[in-house]
């Protein structure tokens, strides 16, 4: 599904984030039950892990025609982590996503770049420098594998990556590191324009909502995001990439993903 007016064309989403209380669904099942979704974002995380058995379904889903992204195990992975033994662990954990990412074919991979602990709050500088290199290793681990990685905005006071000057200043560096933006976030944590103008290399958005104060992931028009702007300064920066309506139900995404579209046909 690609939203066109004139030169601005953006690809809608669904992340399947819609299943991720549901233990037992399908997520095959799910695509195949929205063929109108022809982009989806796949959350390998909790009990819908990438397994070989996922991997060999979604590759023939991709054969016809599905394309994919992929967001990273986020649950307990830590890349500022100061024990080295930890981090390599966690490294090595999202090596693995990659590499199953490019197996069915995934164009993007989204990662949380940190976890605020006792250690990012009391040595935010040592915390930034090791995450930074952890994400610039990951990113390489993309590269030749033919995988954009990118790492996304967080929300909260003491997360790492949840304002422009934050993120700026880890990436700080590291012009190869694009990001993810994740608009439900940059609502909470900052101003929602500035993200968009000033968060370095934008190539991946996530779009739900919130009524400005907790990571609610509602549907697109159901919060105080003023989706119009949001729209607007995207087509104005030349933002070619997936929407991705991450949410927590199938009608909630659709739902959302409709207003997205309605904004788009009027721009």
């Amino acid at each position: 599904m690609t939203a066109r007016h004139s030169s601005f064309a953006v690809r809608l989403a669904v992340s399947t984030l819609c299943l991720y209380r549901q233990r037992d669904a399908s997520i095959p099942r799910l695509i195949r039950e929205n063929p109108s979704i022809k982009n989806w974002e796949i959350m390998d995380d909790g009990y819908h892990r990438l397994d070989s058995k996922l991997v060999r379904e979604l590759k023939a889903l991709s054969a016809g025609g599905i394309q994919f992204s992929v967001h990273a195990p986020f649950s307990s992975i830590n890349l500022s982590e100061s024990d080295p033994s930890l981090r390599a662990t966690f490294i090595g954990i999202l090596e693995e996503s990659i590499c199953r990412a490019a197996e069915i074919g995934a164009v993007v991979e989204v990662m949380h770049a940190a976890v605020p602990t006792i250690f990012s709050y009391s040595y935010p500088d040592d915390a930034r420098r090791i995450a930074a290199s952890s994400v610039a290793t990951l990113v390489q681990k993309g590269k030749d594998l033919g995988i954009e990685v990118v790492v996304e905005n967080g929300v909260g006071q003491y997360d790492l990556f949840n304002t422009v000057e934050k993120i700026s200043g880890v990436l700080e560096g590291h012009d190869e590191v694009p990001t993810c933006l994740d608009i439900g976030h940059a609502s909470i944590t900052g101003d929602i324009p500035n993200f968009i103008r000033h968060q370095p290399r934008i190539h991946h958005v996530h779009i739900h909502d919130n009524m400005g104060q907790h990571d609610q992931h509602l549907p697109a028009g159901k919060g105080s995001i003023n989706w119009r702007e949001v729209c607007r300064l995207l087509r104005e920066n030349d933002y070619r990439g997936m929407l991705v309506a991450e949410n927590h139900s199938i009608e909630d995404a659709l739902h959302g993903l409709s207003h997205i579209r309605r904004i788009l046909d009027g721009l």
